[in-house]
């Protein structure tokens, strides 16, 4: 399980980048779009160029609000399922696409590398990220957790089917909870210490 560190910049620099390539997504009357785009609202612009700009702005937002720690309910997470609804990957999914895209490819090469998806830090208490649902079995993890507490606020929980008690406190990514926030998860794993899986953010 890799740490995390400078994720909003991730956004930050894709954000820009997109920005970056906007004018390449505009139409102009002198030099009509290839043949493989689809037609254009407007001689002027694109609707790849709509996109591009949604894309960057988006991401651009996403990487300050890490840095406000605010906002994490914009993604519409249910904190008593852990669920996503489709809504938020159909408004967010600039924002979805390469989380989802960096995490598997981040956690899949982690793998090559000996990195676990989780790891059992003391007796019954497992720290994993978004894979922490496919443990290995030769590291012999339990098959129902009296207790989960998921940081993520882009991710769905994999673990909820098999969790007796499951506690989402939404952070972004690589941010710390409040102080309260940390104290109510702490009082979820001490009752319920024996097997408690504690789900952190990224890979």
């Amino acid at each position: 399980m890799g740490a995390v560190h400078g994720v909003h910049m991730k956004y930050i620099g894709l954000g820009a980048a997109l920005l970056l390539a906007l004018p390449y997504t505009a139409v102009s009357p002198s030099a009509p779009p290839p043949p493989w785009l689809p037609p254009p609202l407007s001689p002027y612009f694109h609707p790849l160029a709509f996109l591009t700009l949604y894309s960057g702005l988006l991401n651009l937002l996403i990487g300050v609000l890490f840095k406000l720690r605010r906002g994490c309910s914009l993604l519409m997470k249910d904190p008593l399922t852990g669920s996503i609804p489709p809504l938020s990957y159909l408004l967010w999914f600039p924002f979805h696409a390469p989380t989802w895209l960096y995490t598997y490819l981040h956690t899949a090469l982690g793998e090559t590398h000996g990195v676990n998806v989780a790891d059992e830090v003391l007796e019954g208490f497992w720290v994993g990220g978004r894979y922490a649902g496919r443990i290995a079995a030769a590291q012999r993890p339990p098959e129902t957790w009296q207790v989960t507490v998921d940081l993520t606020s882009e991710f769905p929980e994999a673990c909820i089917e098999n969790t007796v008690n499951y506690v989402n406190s939404p952070v972004w990514d690589g941010t710390p909870p409040s102080v309260s926030e940390v104290e109510r998860c702490a009082l979820a794993i001490s009752e319920g210490w024996s097997g408690s899986l504690a789900r952190r953010k990224g890979g």
